[in-house]
């Protein structure tokens, strides 16, 4: 398996997976609750699936989960002798764009006419 976290970083493997993710479950993830939702599943092929999800961690000290931590994933599954396997995970956090980005955004939206 994959993983891409937010911050870039690239695991690969299962075993390094599992390690990685015990120690945050051990350390600062202890007790915390993941609240997320299924956005979209898309098969493509009978045995391989893209699933996009959004989801925030509430830590142990939360009363509730803040926005902006709110982070959206995209992961591929693949079924293996009928069981479904994740194969790749990117969990992307959810940002507002910075000054930068919405003036590119700005520059690259078509003008209307005021003529019609």
């Amino acid at each position: 398996m994959d993983y891409v976290a937010f911050d870039g970083s690239h695991i690969q493997g299962r075993q390094a997976n599992a390690e990685a993710h015990q120690a945050l479950f051990d350390g600062v993830l202890r007790g915390s609750q993941l609240d997320g939702e299924v956005k979209s599943l898309r098969f493509l092929a009978p045995d391989v699936a893209l699933i996009h999800t959004e989801g925030v961690i509430k830590l142990r000290w939360q009363r509730k989960a803040p926005k902006g931590r709110r982070s959206i994933q995209t992961m591929v599954a693949v079924k293996r002798e009928g069981v479904w396997f994740f194969t790749a995970f990117q969990n992307t956090r959810i940002q507002p764009p910075n000054a930068f980005a919405r003036f590119m955004l700005r520059l690259m939206t078509p003008k209307r006419s005021a003529a019609r």
